[in-house]
């Protein structure tokens, strides 16, 4: 039989920890062991989980000083003896049948990570989508390489994290894989450690967690100057990692573009930060550490616009930096200016002829043509500025498409209909949501919508979305707009 551990790291969640406790007591099939660490709360959570306690033998308890996630889930490892762990966090909580359906799997396939999906239960309005933590692109009950999983998972919207998986003790004790501790974002570093290094893994499509977002969580909370650092940090990490692991020497085009997407990523959340010093403080830390690490990745190699747009980002954040300080990076790392200039040009025609040629296709500024987009997101917001300040004023006639809609509203000072209203003399709609395209095209064409007036904007393979382009080339292009319109007409 195969004994699961379950560690749950506390810090202050005095809210939400009885419902955690209770779903991972109240088993249909009962965990091995539960492993509480409290990473030195102050709130009621002692009072809370020491009834657990007394009450069930196969809870022990372990308490520290406040040293973070990734210390407190550390110390739970450290102390696991089942043949597997599986990671709680104690805002969340689990389905009833987590463990006996865990179990039955692992009867079958002893592999060294089992991933599962996860629900979402909003306790604050956010726009993170409801199937964020759903797998739809793996085949279920198929053992493959951690590698294989990666590629096809990746940068499909699916989150990988380690409260979504039950992990082989013996594997994660082997291959010497902890948390990093003190900092932010500790999860993404071992979810790439253990996607990368495991031998054997398999997806199940079921649902045995459940994810809670909530005010002030790491989660859904701003960005401050402890973030920007750590994000920097990680992303450090991640490429030491990469570049000493040799399963990564095969597999270059997924190297660049897993690299691109986290420093986009990144980069996006660092300017969300309203300390400019902190912001050019750690912008430089990342920029260094990026040519040292990954230009020889990038430079003089075939890019996707998604890595075009990382690398344009760099390249032209290195030009300011050499430009603004006694330090010379293009000297340093591209020899000559003129080798540098190449290379920035080459990258531009790679983002033209990728993205920013696709959002120059778009017929908005046809006075002529009836033009109809779903949407009324941040997506569809961050569209509208890109073409309006980078290529063109809009002049269709446009309207904007909505799944349902209670009551008359409008949107950009445009009128706002649902899928079931849109007029038969339509000539184009453009799905501006990743996230949910198949559901709309799937709406359009019920409803009858001519599959050749329909425009998905993203291709499957596109490591990052509107909101985050918008914010990149509001970076790289913040002092020159002309410069972005020169790159779409020549």
């Amino acid at each position: 039989m195969n004994k699961v551990s379950v560690v749950i790291p506390i810090y202050n969640t005095e809210l939400y920890l009885e419902k955690c406790l209770e779903s991972v007591v109240n088993q249909t099939e009962p965990f091995f062991e539960i492993i509480l660490v409290d990473d030195g709360s102050i709130d009621r959570s002692r009072e809370i989980y020491d009834k657990y306690c007394r009450e069930y033998s196969n809870i022990m308890l372990i308490l520290q000083k406040n040293k973070g996630p990734g210390a407190a889930r550390n110390v739970g490892k450290s102390n696991a003896t089942g043949d597997y762990i599986v990671f709680v966090d104690s805002d969340d909580y689990v389905s009833r049948d987590m463990n006996r359906k865990i179990v039955n799997v692992l009867f079958t396939d002893e592999v060294d990570i089992l991933y599962y999906d996860a629900d979402i239960q909003y306790d604050i309005d956010t726009e993170i989508p409801l199937d964020t933590f759903k797998n739809k692109n793996i085949l279920d009950e198929q053992v493959m390489t951690g590698m294989e999983y990666l590629k096809g998972t990746f940068s499909n919207y699916y989150v990988i994290s380690p409260v979504m998986a039950v992990y082989k003790r013996e594997f994660l004790d082997k291959r010497e894989i902890y948390f990093p501790e003190g900092i932010y974002y500790e999860d993404i570093y071992f979810c790439l450690q253990t996607v990368t290094l495991a031998e054997k893994v398999k997806h199940m499509s079921d649902s045995l967690y459940v994810r809670r977002c909530r005010k002030n969580s790491i989660m859904t909370g701003g960005i401050d100057a402890k973030k920007c650092h750590d994000l920097v940090i990680n992303q450090k990490l991640m490429w030491s990692f990469l570049f000493e692991n040799k399963c990564w020497y095969t597999q270059s085009s997924l190297l660049k573009k897993f690299i691109a997407f986290f420093l986009l990523n990144a980069i996006s959340h660092i300017f969300q930060c309203q300390d400019k010093g902190i912001i050019e403080t750690q912008e430089r830390i990342l920029i260094e550490g990026f040519l040292e690490k990954c230009l020889f990745l990038f430079i003089e190699k075939e890019l996707t616009w998604g890595e075009s747009l990382a690398f344009v980002f760099i390249l032209c954040k290195t030009h300011e930096i050499s430009n603004n300080s006694e330090d010379n990076l293009i000297k340093k790392y591209f020899g000559t200016f003129n080798r540098y200039k190449m290379c920035l040009e080459r990258t531009k025609v790679c983002l033209k002829e990728g993205f920013l040629q696709k959002i120059y296709s778009l017929p908005l500024n046809n006075g002529r043509v009836k033009v109809g987009i779903y949407g009324i997101g941040k997506h569809t917001m961050a569209l509208l500025r890109l073409y309006s300040k980078y290529v063109d004023e809009i002049k269709c006639n446009l309207s904007f498409i909505v799944t349902s809609c209670d009551a008359k509203i409008d949107f950009f000072n445009r009128s706002v209909i649902t899928y079931t209203e849109i007029p038969k003399e339509i000539d184009c709609i453009i799905l501006s949501s990743r996230q949910y395209e198949n559901d709309m095209k799937k709406n359009l064409l019920n409803r009858g919508v001519n599959k050749n007036k329909i425009r998905s904007f993203y291709d499957k393979s596109d490591i990052c979305d509107l909101i985050m382009v918008e914010c990149v080339m509001n970076q790289i292009f913040k002092r020159d707009k002309k410069s972005v319109k020169e790159m779409f007409c020549k």
